[in-house]
Parts: C-alpha cells; structure tokens; sequence
C-alpha cells in the first residue's frame, strides 16, 4: 500500500473480519495485473478493488483509463468483479470506504 488512504481501506475489511490481499499480481489472458486490494468472492471468483486517487490530474486520469482498458481486455469489469473507488487525492474523499465495503463488497463474499 502507497497511499495513506490505501491504508483507510484496508482498515475497513480488516475491521469486518473480511480477508484481503494487497497488489496481488494476476494473470489473465497474457496480461498481468496489479489490483490495489483483491477478495475471494462467491463460489472462488476474484473480486477486485482500486482506489483512483488524485483524480484531478489529466495525466493520472489518462493512466486510469489505460489500466482500465487492460482490465475490460482481461474480463474484469465493473458490475462484474472489480469495484472502482474514486477520489480527488483528500482523506475526505476514503470516508465512504465503509459504505463500500459493506454496500459493494460484502454481498459478493
């Protein structure tokens, strides 16, 4: 974990007993991918968070669309089996990780 607010949503599955890995290298159809946080969803099936920090930057927002497009090619898809979360690089922004986890994450455990 880079970021301090990388470390906010760690604490939120930690708190609710909810097993994680951070940075988990996956290999999907030839391409390997990072993901900020993964879970083991329903039945075995990977479920994917990233944390889209600093998204008031053209160049990061650029490299997001880019990792993003890796992801789709990969079959890991929003809706699907990987949640993005998003922020404007404040702490202020990680305060609703608790809804997400419980919201987002937890019904597909």
């Amino acid at each position: 974990m880079r970021l301090r607010a990388e470390v906010l949503i760690a604490e939120t599955p930690y708190v609710y007993g909810i097993p994680f890995r951070c940075e988990q290298e996956l290999e999907v159809d030839g391409a390997t991918l990072h993901p900020d946080f993964t879970f083991e969803g329903a039945g075995g099936k990977e479920l994917c968070l990233e944390f889209c920090s600093t998204m008031d930057d053209p160049a990061y927002i650029e490299d997001r669309k880019c990792k993003r497009d890796a992801y789709e090619s990969a079959g890991i898809v929003e809706r699907g089996n990987i949640i993005h979360l998003y922020a404007s690089g404040n702490d202020r922004d990680a305060m609703h990780v608790d809804g997400v986890v419980r919201t987002l994450v937890t019904p597909k455990l």
